[in-house]
């Protein structure tokens, strides 16, 4: 019936309602049979048994709404060639990921079955433990109660005085039975009664044996203390474990007699307290304490007929129940200790302390004992999972079969469809500028479109048919054939670039190759698609070159480059992070391995020492336009030239080079012109400093303040900044003509047309007459410009007005004024010689080194030389003369010696000045000369200040010369000798 049902015409559609039903059915039985029973496994609670019912069921009327929604969208509402050849590929997947969904249900319910017996189990130690405890802490309390009963009845203690100080026999036989009662205490098996030496005076008959001497050792120190003693338990040598109460008879005065109460805790404590309230075979309860490094265990098997014994185990064993409490302190209440126990058992364990003592009570069972009886629920567990996915996995065979049957009969219809799909494929190829093609399993072409024809050159239908060989040369063929196999071998398109020989030269295709399947999903050969990449390539490579070059920069340049990523607390900058930096980088600064590394890390401080720099870099990293700015980072010693710019928010690139060379010879330069100025200012002549335009670009203090003193005005138009040349231009008045020849002069040295330059002029005041000397000279050491010192020279142009008219009175005697000037040491030796008029001497360069005997006659040399001696003494002559030959006459020359002002030598020298009587132009001589030797002092600025020193000197002497000469006339001198 069910082949006649599959075999309808509409047996696909009627195959999937089946599976619909049979997929329903299942999961129903299942959820129903495995919900229920996780349920009561997990649940024994009636209330929360039902609220889980009441979610199950909505649960599972929203799981099955979902599963029917999804199956009889799937296979019901398509149609057949659509839905099965679908799912029949993925009932394999569908039977996993149930199998998968069982497992992972079951897994969990056995887990949560196991965690919930544990849980019970070690309430139940928890409430055992917890009562155990109890009774020991009442019996504790009942034997306290008796001992502080014994400890503070004055009867006790009267009876024995009497006995022992007065020898009352009675009264100590009273004091006997009284004792002899106490024996009806709850465990109590003997007592003595011992006197405050600790000597047993009576004991009853029931002791099995007396304390031992480490016990007696202590009695006095209990007696001593007047409290009651517990010490620790023992076993006697009747193999029952004891412990003695020692309480003192504080009624007593003086010294104080003692009674032991001996209670053996196999008679009531032990029984009652390893009494397991519940059935279980490994339940045991165990008393412990620390002894020292071991633990002491006051153990009672379960066995009834065994006896009680101690054991102690070493504390160290940390994985027995007993250290592990230990170890770790007193454990809460709601701990579980999980180890072995003092057999070395697996057990799960609770600990209770016993209130007031340094005891604990350990509850435990074996972890077999716990597990044991959820591991057989376990067990069906699972077998039900199994038994769930058995019957999933027969369903699942019947629906492929009917899936199987309905794929056959529509085979044929999907052939159809296959050759109209092929159809259209081709036309939408064909309509493709990609060259798109498929190949059979041979390799042989199926379809070539139009795009592929124009590409290779040959027609559609002379490709059809034909393998690659038809269309490369061999070994591009072999390489394509051999790419085909492994596509189809991998079952997987793949892409990648081929270069091939076309008609149109060599070209680079990016192709597109995979597996080609028919409707039942068999591969019967591959497909492909390739696209012309031969531009994109070279602008690929283009790329790369540009990339290569940018690398090279990259790594090869000498400023130091690094990318960072800036960070922000409360919108200001506060550090940054390097993210990319170049080798560069690491030479300048010396940081290596900085990436993702904060600046902070390296150098400490830095925004506290460099907060500008922050602002800077934070202001542009968030889109301010680039900056260049200039740091010093005192970590590094050393300045920066940084250049910065973003090139996404939050980052900046920032490039810089050291400029700590530069910032020193800055530095110095700037300390050269302060010192250069500083000389500037202390030379009396007026100076300034033109560019190469002409614009006065530095003055001194001596030419300010005489632009102060002409006018105001003249002190703006002659300050820096002006053009000096424009000033001499416009030029009017008296001195206009002056002024055009100092512009012609300063021009030419500008042009390089003259090297030097110098102009004598006037420049009178309405009160009195004014004369200057400028002079321009180039800036030199490679620098555009040039220097013009203005020198006043009134003075001087007086004096030589002065000598001028001296000159018209005595022609004559002008006529004798020497012309030759010499150095000489006190042998007479030339050392140094300056004359304007060289054709005087014989041969100058002949006398230096030789002494005057040698090149004077011999009267000459002795009268020079007697000269000299007394001007060694006196420090001058004046007035001697000598007669010297040349040619056929002979000519008068007057001395002046003055021994040379110095530090104190040896060796002294001497300045001789040899006047020509006959001729009186030396004084406009010496001045020319005076006047040369200024301007070429001008170069060198350091120089100018002793050239002026020099220059007054020898204004001094000329005026000396001027008041000899007037007073040798018999006139009055025209300059005060104060003045000189």
């Amino acid at each position: 019936m069910f082949a006649k049902f599959l075999a309808h015409p509409d047996a696909a559609k009627r195959s999937a309602i089946l599976a619909v039903v049979l997929i329903y059915a299942l999961f129903s039985a299942c959820w129903i049979l495995l919900s229920d029973e996780v349920v009561a496994r997990l649940f024994n609670d009636s209330k929360q048994i039902i609220l889980i019912e009441v979610v199950k069921g909505w649960l599972f009327v929203a799981i099955t709404s979902m599963l029917l929604y999804a199956l009889m969208r799937k296979w019901v509402g398509q149609g057949v060639g659509q839905a099965f050849p679908v799912v029949t590929t993925r009932i394999g997947l569908t039977f996993v990921l149930l199998s998968a969904f069982i497992m992972v249900f079951t897994g969990v319910g056995v887990s949560s079955h196991i965690n919930q017996h544990k849980e019970t189990e070690v309430i139940k130690l928890h409430a055992i433990a917890d009562l155990k405890a109890q009774q020991i802490n009442y019996w504790l309390k009942g034997l306290q109660d008796h001992a502080n009963i014994v400890q503070t009845n004055p009867i006790f203690a009267e009876q024995y005085r009497r006995w022992q100080e007065r020898g009352d026999a009675g009264s100590g036989e009273q004091l006997r039975i009284r004792l002899q009662q106490l024996l009806a205490i709850q465990g109590l098996s003997a007592i003595s009664l011992l006197n405050p030496q600790g000597e047993v005076l009576w004991r009853s008959t029931a002791v099995t044996e007396p304390p031992t001497s480490a016990q007696l050792s202590s009695i006095p120190l209990v007696a001593l203390a007047h409290k009651s003693h517990v010490i620790d338990p023992y076993v006697a040598t009747n193999g029952s474990i004891c412990i003695d109460l020692v309480i003192p008879l504080d009624a007593m005065q003086g010294a104080t007699p003692l009674v032991v109460l001996q209670i053996n805790l196999s008679e009531w404590l032990l029984p009652t307290l390893y009494n397991w309230p519940v059935p279980s075979e490994s339940g045991e309860i165990q008393l412990f304490k620390q002894d020292g490094e071991r633990v002491l265990f006051i153990h009672q098997p379960p066995q009834a007929k065994a006896d009680a014994a101690l054991i102690s185990v070493a504390l160290t064993q940390g994985h027995q129940l007993a250290a592990m409490a230990l170890n770790h302190t007193v454990p809460s209440q709601g701990d579980v200790l999980v180890g072995d126990d003092y057999r070395g058992v697996a057990a799960l364990g609770v600990v209770h302390a016993i209130a007031d003592t340094p005891w604990y009570l350990l509850a435990k069972l074996d972890q077999t004992e716990v597990y044991g009886p959820a591991m057989k629920d376990a067990t069906w567990i699972s077998l039900v999972g199994m038994l769930f996915i058995f019957l999933i996995g027969a369903v699942l065979y019947l629906l492929r079969q009917s899936q199987q049957l309905a794929l056959a009969e529509a085979v044929h219809s999907a052939q159809q469809e296959r050759l109209n799909t092929l159809n259209l494929l081709n036309a939408i190829a064909d309509s493709s500028d990609d060259a798109i093609f498929a190949k059979d399993l041979h390799g042989q072409y199926i379809m070539f479109n139009r795009a592929a024809s124009q590409l290779t050159g040959k027609s559609v239908e002379s490709v059809l048919g034909a393998d690659d060989y038809a269309l490369f040369p061999p070994e591009q063929a072999d390489k394509l054939i051999q790419v085909g196999r492994q596509v189809i071998a991998d079952k997987t398109a793949k892409t990648y670039e081929e270069e091939l020989d076309v008609p149109g030269g060599k070209k680079v295709f990016s192709a597109t190759k995979g597996p080609l399947y028919d409707s039942l999903g068999n591969i019967i050969g591959l497909f492909g698609i390739s696209r012309d990449i031969t531009e994109r390539k070279k602008a690929e490579l283009e790329l790369q070159a540009s990339e290569l070059s940018y690398r090279s920069l990259f790594d090869n340049m000498t400023n130091a480059y690094s990318y960072c990523r800036m960070v922000y607390e409360n919108g200001e900058p506060v550090d940054f992070v390097f993210l990319k930096v170049n080798p560069a980088f690491t030479q300048l600064t010396g940081f290596t391995d900085v990436i993702d590394l904060p600046v902070s890390a390296l150098i400490p401080g830095l925004y506290q020492s460099n907060p500008e720099m922050f602002k800077i870099k934070g202001r542009v990293a968030m889109g301010g336009a680039p900056e260049r700015f200039e740091t010093y980072i005192e970590a590094l010693q050393s300045w920066f030239a940084v250049s910065v710019y973003s090139p996404k928010t939050a980052h900046f690139v920032a490039i810089f080079d050291v400029i700590t060379e530069r910032k020193q010879a800055e530095k110095v330069l700037r300390d050269s012109d302060a010192f250069k100025h500083a000389i500037l200012d202390s030379i009396d002549a007026q100076i300034a400093v033109l560019d190469n335009r002409g614009v006065i670009t530095a003055v001194n203090r001596a030419w300010q303040q005489f632009s102060t003193n002409i006018s105001p005005e003249i002190e703006t138009l002659t300050g820096a900044g002006i053009n000096y040349l424009d000033i001499c231009r416009r030029s009017v008045g008296p001195y206009a003509q002056e002024a055009f020849d100092a512009l012609g002069g300063i021009q030419a040295v500008l042009e390089k047309r003259l090297a030097y330059f110098s102009l004598e002029y006037p420049c009178h005041s309405p009160s009195e007459p004014h004369w200057f000397i400028m002079a321009v000279s180039p800036m030199g050491y490679g620098q555009e410009g040039v220097v013009i010192t203005h020198t006043n020279i009134t003075e001087y142009k007086l004096a030589q007005l002065a000598l001028n008219e001296l000159n018209n009175d005595i022609s004559a005697t002008l006529q004798a004024i020497p012309d030759l000037l010499f150095e000489v040491d006190e042998q007479g030796r030339y050392i140094n010689i300056k004359t304007t008029q060289e054709e005087l001497l014989s041969a100058p360069s002949l006398l230096i080194n030789h002494t005057v005997y040698e090149v004077l006659p011999p009267e000459a040399a002795q009268t020079i030389m007697t000269a000299l001696a007394a001007a060694s003494r006196a420090g001058t002559d004046y007035g001697r003369t000598i007669t010297l030959p040349r040619g056929n006459d002979e000519r008068y020359f007057e001395l002046s010696v003055a021994r040379k002002v110095g530090p104190k030598e040896d060796h002294p020298h001497f300045i001789v000045l040899s006047r020509d009587i006959t001729e009186r132009k030396v004084a406009e001589t010496a001045l020319l000369q005076q006047t040369q030797e200024l301007a070429e002092r001008n170069v060198e600025l350091e120089r100018f200040n002793r050239m002026m020193v020099g220059r007054e000197l020898k204004m001094i002497e000329l005026k000396q010369e001027i008041n000899a000469l007037s007073e040798q006339l018999g006139r009055k001198p025209p300059y005060p000798h104060t003045v000189v």
